[in-house]
């Protein structure tokens, strides 16, 4: 079970748009697993992101002193994660409401 989710979370984050062709084709049953993996994905990515605030909270990223290449490489790091982050959140947005709205496949 666990690799199987492990596996969907990786789907999720590197075909994100088989994902939503499957979850779009395979109704609320295939969605649900998808949506699972993404918020398993998203919810410690943004983690993360509470724990790189702090860290970027420290004197070397303080707006009013001389920027240095720790700044720099801090602020493109938090960039990097801050697109990864939007990127896996309408990933997981997008799976959500197929899940929602989509199609039942207890009818069939």
């Amino acid at each position: 079970m666990l690799e199987r989710l492990q596996y969907r979370m990786a789907e999720v984050v590197f075909r994100p748009f088989r994902v939503l062709s499957l979850s779009w084709k395979g109704g609320r049953a295939v969605s649900a697993k998808y949506t699972l993996a993404a918020w398993a994905v998203f919810l410690p990515t943004l983690g993360f992101g509470l724990w790189l605030g702090k860290g970027l909270s420290g004197d070397p990223f303080r707006l009013d002193t001389q920027p240095t290449t720790l700044t720099y490489i801090g602020l493109a790091f938090a960039g990097i994660w801050l697109f990864f982050t939007l990127y896996v959140a309408l990933v997981a947005i997008a799976l959500g409401l197929l899940n929602a709205f989509g199609k039942s496949t207890a009818s069939e």
